[in-house]
């Protein structure tokens, strides 16, 4: 399963949600605890709980439907 790191913006990517997964935090694991299991919907309703709570987001229910390559912003690269 996928799971990363809640943060806010939709990170030009993420869209229609107000947040995203933090690219350089985004792992795949076979197993995960149920605290951060939910649903994209969820995270909507309730990002800043989600920030300040589970932090990492790992939806066991999901589908991987687009693979691209991460590439930094000048900022990300630059360390800010």
């Amino acid at each position: 399963m996928i799971s990363g790191l809640v943060v806010k913006g939709n990170g030009g990517f993420n869209t229609p949600w107000s947040w995203h997964l933090a690219p350089e935090s985004i792992i795949v694991a076979d197993v995960s605890i149920e605290l951060c299991d939910g649903t994209p919907d969820m995270i909507e309703a309730n990002v800043d709980a989600w920030i300040a709570g589970p932090r990492r987001f790992c939806p066991w229910s999901a589908v991987v439907v687009d693979r691209r390559p991460y590439v930094p912003t000048v900022a990300q690269a630059q360390g800010r």
